[in-house]
């Protein structure tokens, strides 16, 4: 049991740890924020482990010196991390953070539990997350739990910014049969790449398609968007499909936890920044799953960090 002293002088830490860009947030136990920093990436993919454990270093250690008043005892820790579904990667981040904060509780969860926990604030329901990848995650009220997507490129990310950038690339190949073709769409695609024509473009691809060609393919998103929104009805179906995909996943995850009135929430870049897409989801969403309900998220993932930590302290005190 924790003395009034103790409890007042402990701190929690929540990390959302970004494929680019790493957020901490901490916070007293009764969870008020006090400081906030951001640092570089932790996609073990793309950075070398002893960067990642440098990067978490100076976020962690920025928000503690941005909050105000003694430094106090880091009791608990909760990050979140895309690869962290790999039980490897997910031993290989706790042990850096176990070696910034030997005396803290740790958690290490993916980044769409996270995502979940913030979204919902701890509450039953499922979030639908499409950025670079997509995956829906929910939990109902027996704590049970079922995801759909999160496959990664090869086996789907189904209406994320990556499947949308391939449905664009695929629309510049079909424009290429077509010697009469005058479409804008297909050229704006090529231009973004640096690209002569579709023969160079699929050369590239070929040879690259291990290579950040995904990001790449999410990077596509705006030019897609503006194109609906000028009115090109090839790009707005695109953008339609995405969101009729985003709902499946989510429709898959009621039905596995038998949630026949869930609430949704949805996260991620295409979510957030390209209405075309969150509209088809929501209009999908009346159709196969009619008394689901659709409401903005409670809060950021880092807000799922800092809510979780708090539940590892209080478990591991009972």
């Amino acid at each position: 049991m924790l003395q009034t002293g103790t409890f007042q002088k402990m701190i929690i830490a929540g990390l959302d740890g970004g494929g680019s860009q790493i957020t901490c947030r901490i916070a007293k136990l009764t969870g008020e924020v006090l400081g906030e920093a951001r640092s570089g990436g932790a996609s073990l993919t793309h950075w070398a482990p002893e960067q990642v454990a440098e990067n978490l270093a100076q976020a962690l250690q920025a928000a503690r010196h941005r909050a105000p008043g003694p430094q106090s005892q880091l009791a608990a820790i909760c990050a979140g991390f895309a690869g962290a579904g790999d039980e490897r990667r997910r031993r290989q981040y706790e042990g850096m953070l176990r070696q910034l904060a030997p005396e803290a509780r740790i958690m290490v969860v993916t980044d769409a539990e996270l995502a979940l926990a913030g979204a919902l604030d701890g509450e039953p329901g499922i979030v639908v997350i499409s950025g670079t990848g997509s995956i829906a995650l929910g939990r109902n009220a027996r704590n049970q739990i079922a995801r759909a997507g999160g496959n990664g490129p090869e086996q789907g990310d189904e209406g994320s910014g990556y499947w949308i950038g391939r449905q664009a690339v695929r629309r510049v190949i079909e424009a290429a049969r077509d010697a009469n073709s005058s479409d804008p769409f297909p050229a704006s695609i090529l231009a973004h790449w640096s690209m002569r024509d579709a023969l160079e473009l699929v050369n590239w691809l070929q040879e690259n398609h291990r290579n950040g060609v995904r990001v790449a393919y999410a990077g596509l998103v705006p030019l897609v968007a503006q194109a609906a929104q000028a009115g090109h009805a090839e790009a707005r179906a695109i953008l339609v499909d995405a969101g009729q995909e985003l709902a499946r996943l989510v429709q898959n995850v009621a039905q596995a936890i038998n949630m026949p009135a869930p609430r949704v929430a949805g996260w991620g870049g295409v979510l957030q920044h390209v209405a075309a897409v969150a509209v088809a989801l929501q209009n999908a969403l009346a159709s196969v799953l009619p008394r689901a309900r659709w409401t903005q998220p409670d809060g950021p993932p880092v807000a799922g960090a800092l809510g979780l930590a708090q539940k590892l302290l209080s478990q591991t005190e009972r």
